[in-house]
């Protein structure tokens, strides 16, 4: 089968996740029933078996029907090194204020007239998808917290990367990085259907993507997938009390004092916060040429 061709096995891939996700969907009907309304915690379940059966099986199993090596096709055969991993780690911290930005810009998008119907559509699914969010991250213990961290953050950083970055963007060509990188993340924000947030998740995926080029090695951005989505849980579970809350795209998760660096009074921080962030990429990219030219 790992003579197949990429097209073939792409549709294969998809094969598996869809079969899986019915399945899970199955199991999880068996089990909770068929409540109009289920419960969060019934939610939750689902969210954890939709991440292992949706992501993570079907990446693996795609990787072993792909290569001989499954982990050196999906890039986890390797570890960054410390340095690597303060590089990526720094980078998601600083660019988190230009996310924020663009997640402002993005949230005051505005369609034409004509398609007003569309509009208030997407509106609706961004209102549901908040409910639904701010449900998943209420709680008051520490146990509660890890659990979310878990869910929310550790989970969707390893699954979704695995699906994403390291199975996705494996199935193009070598010599088309960049078009791999940009393909990838349009895809990976489309699935997540937040509308109001699709400009600055794709050019999280993009970061991903290039920092998964720059380092090969796919546990660097599963790092900075982390962080970013640990952060979110983080601000919800200590601001929660005291702070109003809303869906932010960017970060899965709802917005806080955190989530406001970045616009209003704070445009200044955002704009640099983009400039650097990429400005670090690019430095990287350059590097890594000049050393393969060398």
């Amino acid at each position: 089968m790992r003579h197949l061709h990429p097209l073939l096995r792409l549709i294969i891939w998809v094969g598996i996740m869809a079969a899986l996700t019915l399945l899970c969907m199955l199991v999880w009907t068996l089990c909770v029933g068929t409540s109009v309304s289920p419960s969060v915690p019934a939610l939750k379940w689902l969210q954890f078996g939709q991440m292992i059966c949706t992501f993570a099986i079907p990446a693996l199993c795609i990787a072993w029907i792909s290569s001989s090596k499954p982990f050196e096709w999906l890039q986890i055969d390797r570890l960054p090194d410390l340095r690597t991993a303060i590089w990526a780690v720094a980078i998601m911290l600083i660019a988190i204020p230009g996310i924020n930005m663009l997640t402002h810009w993005n949230e005051g998008m505005q369609l034409p007239a004509f398609l007003s119907g569309l509009e208030q559509w997407m509106r609706a699914q961004e209102d549901a998808a908040a409910v639904l969010t701010e449900q998943f991250l209420a709680t008051e213990g520490v146990g509660g917290l890890l659990i979310n961290i878990g869910l929310m953050a550790v989970m969707p950083a390893i699954a979704e990367e695995l699906t994403f970055r390291g199975a996705l963007q494996s199935f193009f060509p070598k010599r088309l990085p960049h078009t791999a990188i940009w393909v990838t993340a349009f895809v990976f924000s489309a699935v997540h259907l937040q509308f109001y947030g699709f400009v600055p998740r794709l050019l999280l995926g993009a970061m991903f993507g290039y920092m998964l080029l720059l380092t090969r090695s796919l546990w660097v951005p599963i790092l900075m997938h982390l962080v970013n989505n640990t952060l979110a849980v983080l601000a919800h579970y200590f601001t929660a009390d005291t702070e109003s809350s809303a869906l932010d795209p960017s970060l899965d998760a709802p917005t806080h004092w955190l989530d406001t660096l970045g616009y209003g009074d704070t445009l200044w921080l955002g704009l640099l916060s983009a400039a650097t962030a990429t400005a670090m990429i690019a430095y990287l990219l350059y590097m890594q040429r000049t050393t393969q030219r060398g």
